[in-house]
């Protein structure tokens, strides 16, 4: 459970790092001297969307993923529960005892929809 909440904060430092934009007198400048690299060169091709529903979610397939899903699958219903709830303040600490409440409920539930674990973890 703590390198998932490790892999979590992990998600959301990276995201804040992201968002983050470099002045604009760091970055460099446009070149078209420059060859690219086609190891670094990203495929044209469109990824096939993925779709799925919520509420279609249960604690067994979340708590049974890599810890590389589980931390991507969490954060997603972790924020679906807090904007459903309506809170829009969000703090790192809350958000892993929110995270870990719903891991425990879903251990104890493995039946339960992981979305009403993390709708439970909120209230």
């Amino acid at each position: 459970m703590n390198i998932f909440l490790n892999s979590t904060m992990a998600v959301g430092i990276a995201l804040a790092v992201v968002s983050c934009s470099a002045p604009e007198s760091a970055e460099a400048p446009a070149s078209e001297d420059v060859e690219s690299d086609p190891q670094t060169e990203v495929s044209a091709e469109p990824v096939e969307p993925t779709s799925f529903e919520m509420d279609a979610i249960t604690c067994w397939d979340l708590t049974t993923t890599s810890e590389e899903e589980q931390a991507f699958a969490a954060t997603l219903l972790y924020g679906y529960a807090a904007g459903a709830a309506g809170a829009n303040a969000q703090t790192s600490d809350g958000m892993e005892a929110s995270i870990g409440a719903a891991f425990e409920y879903c251990d104890e539930n493995p039946d339960a929809t992981a979305l009403s674990a993390f709708a439970q973890a909120e209230g």
